[in-house]
Formats: C-alpha cells, structure tokens, sequence
C-alpha cells in the first residue's frame, strides 16, 4: 500500500488447526489485513476445500471484505516418487459449492488443479451473484490469535495496566538493567486474572526506549494470546514496536495538540492501529464537557484524514482526583455521554485516576467504574489482580445490559 494504488489480494494458508504456520487465527488476520488496507482477503492451498470451510466462515463473520479461496485438489499422494492428489477436475468443483452461501467473490484452485478443474469449477458457479455481508460495525483489536470487540452492546473490556514504572521501583530498575522477568511475571497474571489486554508502558529515565519497547513487544509476543496496548506519545518508540507487532494494536496515545496529532495519527494510519485520544491540547484539559467534546470533535476529523474510523477511535474523557474536584468525576461522566452521542466512537477511561491521594482507594475506583459503564464505557484501564474492581466490573455490566444472558456473570 505504500508503493501503490492498485488493488491489494491478501491470500494465507491454514493448517488443521484453522492456523497458520505462525499461528495466526481466521479473525485476526482479517481484521489486521482489512485495517491495513487489504482490497481481498482469503485463504489458499492448505489441505482442500473441505478443510478451509472453517476458515472461510471465521473470515466471513469478521470482515465485509470480499472475500477469495483457492484451495489444493486435497493433500498429495506420493507413490514410487509420483505425486498426485485425490479429487479429480469434477469433483473438487462440487467440493467448492459449500463456499457460495459465505457469499465468496473469488474461487480458484491452487496445487493439484489443472486447468480442468477451472473450467469445471467456473461452470459450476456459473451465474452465482455473491450479496455483500453487513457486517455490525464494532471496534477490533487483535493478537496474531485473539480478536477483542468492543463498543455496541459487547461487554466492556478491561485493560491491565500494571506493566507501567511510574512510582514502580522494582520495575524501573527492571527496564534499566534489561531484566524483564518482573514485567512477564505481571503480563501472565494480568491475563490468568482477566484482562483483554496489556497496556505496556516503558517510560522510565536511564533507558534506550525505542530498543527496550521493541524488546518488550517481542517478548510478550511468545507468550501471550492477548492484544497489546502500546503506551507512549514517542513517535519513534511506537513506529518501532508499530513494525513489530503482530496484530491490530492500540496506541495509547493522541491528544489534541496539533503536534501530537501530526506525529501519531500517520502511524496509526500506516501500521492499521486503533488509537487512544485524550481530550487534552494546548491549553490543559478543559474543565467542562463541552470543552472535552470540541478536542474529541478536532481529533475524530483528523482521524478521517489519516482513514481511522470512528470505531478505532477511543477517546478518554480524562478524570482528575476527585479529592481536588468534587464536581470533577461527574463533569467527566458528562463528557462521555455527550462524545458517545455525537461522535460514536469508542470510549475509555483511565479509572483508578479519581481517587488519586486518598485512602482505600480500590472503594472509590470500584464506584466510579460502576458509573462509567453505565456511562457507556468500552474500555477501561485498571488493575485485574483488584478483586473489588472485577467484581464491580462484572456486576456493572450486567446492569448496563452489555453482558449477553449474563454468560460474564455466570
């Protein structure tokens, strides 16, 4: 996509498993492909037609994307050094049948297949018109295996945010000395615990942070099965672990600085991330809602212009402690609703923000994440391993109504 303008056919091969070779799931590698830029999505050669059905059918409940298969005339047979494959011309066009209700756009064949089994397979789905799938439009954020929705009437997600240094000694020292077993150590419980992602931040003096972010994203890579939220405003920290990830990311994050929009919104663009944007610019964070709305309206239109949906976008609506603002946590509710309502973008909020300074604060953030739900809230950055936390998170949104036949709660 960088170096053209024409059309882009994304092809994978599957295994057994409905994975690729690195590991890659139907799901992500079509909400990865379609936000990168992928004009056609499919699969291709692997075992036969009947063992990329499965795939076909993830990638068609994914993506609106047309969609293409090609798959091998069955597994090769090799005798006396004579290789052949089992289905014949005829058969494999009516093994490719079971394709047409997936609404596929392009049929083919790969190893195995002869110019007969074209013209076969071209007779059989002769005046075939696939219909185009419509898809709810939700956001995604993806792992090479794992898809998270969010938004709509999904379950809010949570965001772990305990890999950060701030006020974190033993793991500054960590990122200082290149000792990352504290970091993994969290990673793994945040995810046993719950957690639909991992905010990774690596901001700490005395550090190579565009080398240590890189070693970071490939670390976790190998172990973890859950998206990656990159926390940092460097934009050649991000461009570099951008490269790196194997997925959709979120960045965490743009505001409404015109700087930080030209220098983070590109990449997003180019790498096929989802972005947070803070309702923050040049002037601090305004102290009404209405001012958090204009920042949000300015940075949804420069997200346009970079080609980021409103689905990938998830503003923060920014909560200070209500310990210096007694009207602050409600003002930020406020926000949320009125940005929800205009823009339809996704929102997410820093929670444990607003009880910042006072005591027995898992009381006050466990409240107040009850009320951002309710406010329509989509993700949320906390700390799984805080019982009180998930047990309000549960609760919350079943309430709210986002946790389908309470199957969360139960």
């Amino acid at each position: 996509r960088s170096v053209c303008d024409i059309p882009v056919i994304c092809s994978m091969t599957y295994m057994k498993n409905n994975r690729t070779l690195t590991g890659v799931s139907p799901q992500a590698a079509a909400v990865t492909l379609e936000r990168l830029g992928a004009s056609v999505i499919g699969c291709n050669c692997s075992g036969g037609p009947a063992e990329l059905l499965a795939v076909i059918a993830e990638l068609a409940e994914t993506t609106e994307l047309p969609l293409v298969v090609q798959p091998n005339a069955g597994l090769p047979l090799v005798s006396e050094g004579v290789v052949t494959y089992p289905l014949g011309a005829e058969a494999f066009a009516q093994a490719m049948l079971p394709f047409l209700p997936y609404q596929v756009q392009f049929v083919g064949g790969c190893c195995g297949t002869t110019p007969e089994h074209i013209r076969l397979l071209k007779m059989a789905v002769q005046g075939f018109v696939p219909e185009a799938r419509r898809l709810e439009r939700v956001g995604t954020l993806a792992s090479r295996e794992r898809v998270i929705k969010t938004g709509g009437q999904t379950l809010p997600k949570i965001i772990g945010e305990r890999i950060n240094p701030t006020a974190r000694k033993k793991l500054a020292q960590g990122l200082r000395d290149g000792d990352y077993a504290l970091i993994q150590s969290e990673a793994e419980a945040q995810q046993e615990a719950g957690a639909h992602l991992l905010d990774i931040n690596v901001g700490t003096h005395g550090i190579d942070e565009v080398q240590v972010m890189a070693d970071l994203v490939g670390l976790l890579q190998q172990g973890m099965t859950i998206p990656l939220c990159l926390d940092s405003t460097n934009s050649a920290v991000l461009e570099r672990a951008l490269a790196l990830y194997h997925g959709k990311a979120l960045i965490n994050s743009v505001n409404g600085e015109r700087a930080s929009m030209e220098s983070i919104l590109p990449l997003a663009g180019r790498y096929g991330a989802a972005v947070v944007a803070l309702t923050l610019d040049e002037q601090g964070i305004p102290e009404t809602a209405e001012g958090r709305l204009a920042i949000a309206r300015r940075i949804v239109a420069a997200c346009a212009d970079e080609g980021i949906p409103p689905e990938d976008i998830y503003v923060d609506a920014l909560t200070l402690t209500v310990g210096t603002d007694i009207c602050g946590p409600q003002e930020t509710l406020r926000a949320m609703r009125l940005i929800k309502e205009e823009l339809g973008v996704q929102l997410l909020l820093g929670v444990s923000n607003v009880s910042y300074g006072l005591p027995n604060r898992p009381k006050i953030n466990s409240a107040f994440l009850a009320m951002a739900i309710a406010a329509g809230l989509d993700l949320a950055i906390i700390n799984p391993l805080d019982e009180q936390m998930m047990d309000s998170w549960q609760s919350a949104a079943l309430l709210a109504g986002r946790d389908v036949g309470a199957q969360n709660y139960l």
